[in-house]
């Protein structure tokens, strides 16, 4: 057995005959996992249901801040990990995965007028 860790490419080819390649991959839990799950604790939170105060003055954003820094700092006491881990050895083999990760992804650039594009005209292929 070879174990590859994350990140690194590989290829496998066979040198002689036929060859058998099976490929494991194990999804492992991430620090955002940990969060999301926090989140959903924090759900019965009147602070965290509450509508977040984009418009109010400085003083209620402020407030509104500090009470969301210290309920979500009391969810991360110093055993959140280790209940964490427990949660996910009692889940089900058969239950869904962890959500994904949401990774931005660079942009394409888009593609430029076609080669019979005309400045200065609606439409640019007419």
């Amino acid at each position: 057995m070879l174990y590859v860790p994350r990140g690194w490419w590989h290829a496998v080819a066979a040198t002689l005959g036929r060859s058998l390649h099976l490929t494991c991959g194990l999804t492992p839990a991430i620090g955002q996992h940990l969060m999301v799950g926090l989140a959903g604790q924090l759900l019965h939170s009147p602070t965290l249901r509450a509508n977040v105060p984009t418009v109010a003055g400085p003083a209620e954003r402020t407030a509104y801040a500090e009470q969301l820094r210290k309920e979500v700092s009391e969810a991360l006491h110093p055993h959140v990990v280790s209940e964490f881990a427990a949660s996910l050895d009692a889940r089900d083999p058969g239950a869904r995965p962890l959500p994904p990760v949401h990774r931005r992804r660079p942009r394409r650039p888009r593609p430029g007028p076609g080669p019979h594009h005309r400045p200065g005209r609606a439409g640019g292929n007419r």
